[in-house]
C-alpha cells in the first residue's frame, strides 16, 4: 500500500489531456517506458507532459516542456517533506548526486536536466535506481502515472505542509489538492511543520478538565466510522481522522488485504507543537503500540489486520494511542474529519456514520 500523510486527495478533474496509470500488470520498466513514449516524447503546443514515478510521498516526476529540447527530473527533496530526513540519509543522498540529481532550493527537490533524445529504456532503468538506491522504495510498491497539463512558467505545486510537498499536481493527486497548492516557482516552506524552533509557533494549552473515560466517551463512534471503513467498495477511497487539536490518528482500509492502514501523528507532520508534547517517553509508548516511526511515511504507521482485531478493539487501541502517546485526557473534544468533509468536526456531533 502506497504511504499516507495528514492531507488526502481524490480525484481531479481540471487538468487536460489523458491522464492514467500504466496497467500493473506489465512490468515496471515497461510501464515507464509507455509513461516515457505517450507524454514526454511527443511535443504538443500548448501542452506540457509529466510523468510520474512513485510509491506515496517519494517521488520522481520529469517534465517535458511543449518546445523544449530537454526534460526537467526532480525527485522529492527536504524543503517539500521534511520527515524525508528519516529516509535521505547522507549515504543516499551522495547516491542521488552520484545519479545526477542536486539539491534545487527553488523548488526543493533534487533536479536534473535530461536530453529529449534520451532512450525510454535509458530514463527508466535511471528513474528506477533513483527512488530504489536513492531512497530505499521496494520496486513492486512503485506506481507510474502519465499526465497532460496546460503549458505555463509555472505549474501547480504542492505546498510544504503535507506529504507530497514540492510534487507538480497532477491527475492522481486529487482535485482537493489544489487547496495545497499554488502556481508559484518557488516553493513556500511552511513554518510550523518544517522550522521546529519557530518562536511564532503556538504552544498547546493545557486540558481545560480532567481526564474521562475516552472508550466510554468515542468508543462507539469512532468504531462506527472504522465499520465504515472496512466495508468501502472496490475502487472506492474512505479515510477517518480522528484529532485531538495538535495531534491526530488516521486510518483508511485495506479490504483487499483485509486490514487496516493507521497512522499516528509525528513532529515531522505537525511541527513545534507536538514535538513539545511528543517526549522520547511518549514516542516509545508509540513503537510499544506497534507502530513503525517515520521513515517511508512522514507519521508512525502500523497495520490492524481484520482477523485480530474488530472495530471496536480497533477504537480501543487508537484510543490508548492517543493517551498514551500524546497525554490526550479528553479536552479539546475528538474530531473527525472524512473523505465527505475534510473539516474537522466533532467526532459525536457525527450522527450518520456514512460520513
Amino acid at each position: 500500500m502506497a504511504q499516507w500523510g495528514r492531507v488526502v486527495v481524490v480525484g481531479l478533474a481540471m487538468l487536460v489531456g489523458l491522464p492514467g496509470l500504466a496497467a500493473a500488470a506489465q512490468p515496471l520498466e515497461v510501464r515507464i517506458e509507455a509513461g516515457v513514449r505517450e507524454v514526454l516524447v511527443p511535443q504538443r503546443p500548448g501542452i506540457d507532459g509529466v510523468l510520474t514515478v512513485a510509491d506515496g510521498g517519494i517521488y520522481v516526476q520529469c517534465l517535458a516542456r511543449a518546445n523544449a529540447q530537454r526534460w526537467r527530473c526532480e525527485a522529492a527533496g527536504f524543503e517539500g517533506q521534511s520527515w524525508l530526513t528519516h529516509v535521505l540519509t547522507p549515504g543516499r543522498q551522495d547516491t542521488l548526486v552520484a545519479r545526477g540529481f542536486t539539491p534545487d532550493h527553488e523548488t526543493g527537490n533534487f533536479v536534473r536536466d535530461l536530453p529529449r533524445s534520451l532512450p525510454p529504456e535509458d530514463l527508466a532503468a535511471l528513474l528506477i535506481g533513483v527512488l530504489t538506491d536513492g531512497y530505499g522504495v521496494p520496486r513492486d510498491e512503485i506506481e507510474v502515472y502519465s499526465d497532460w497539463l496546460p503549458a505555463r512558467p509555472c505549474h501547480l505545486r504542492l505546498s510544504a505542509d503535507n506529504v507530497d510537498g514540492g510534487a507538480l499536481v497532477t491527475h492522481h493527486y486529487g482535485r482537493e489538492s489544489i487547496r495545497y497548492a499554488s502556481f508559484s516557482c518557488r516553493i513556500v516552506t511552511h513554518p510550523n511543520a518544517m522550522n521546529y524552533d519557530d518562536p511564532k509557533a503556538p504552544v498547546p494549552g493545557a486540558p481545560t478538565s480532567g481526564p474521562v473515560d475516552l472508550d466510554a466517551r468515542y468508543g462507539a463512534a469512532m468504531a462506527a466510522q472504522l465499520l465504515r471503513l472496512e466495508g468501502k467498495p472496490p475502487g472506492e477511497d474512505r479515510y477517518a481522522i480522528f484529532g485531538i487539536g495538535t495531534g491526530y490518528v488516521q486510518c483508511l482500509a485495506d479490504v483487499k488485504e483485509q486490514q487496516m492502514y493507521c497512522e499516528a501523528a509525528s513532529d515531522d507532520a505537525v511541527g513545534l507543537p507536538l514535538a513539545r508534547i511528543l517526549t522520547p517517553a511518549r514516542k516509545a509508548k508509540l513503537l510499544a503500540a506497534g507502530f513503525e516511526p517515520p521513515g517511508q511515511s512522514m507519521n508512525y504507521a502500523r497495520m490492524y489486520p481484520f482477523r485480530d482485531y474488530d472495530p471496536r478493539a480497533m477504537a480501543h487501541a487508537l484510543l490508548g494511542v492517543l493517551r498514551e502517546g500524546y497525554g490526550y485526557e479528553g479536552a479539546p473534544e475528538l474530531t473527525l474529519s472524512t473523505e465527505h468533509e475534510v473539516r474537522d468536526r466533532p467526532l459525536l456531533g457525527t450522527a450518520d456514520p456514512a460520513k
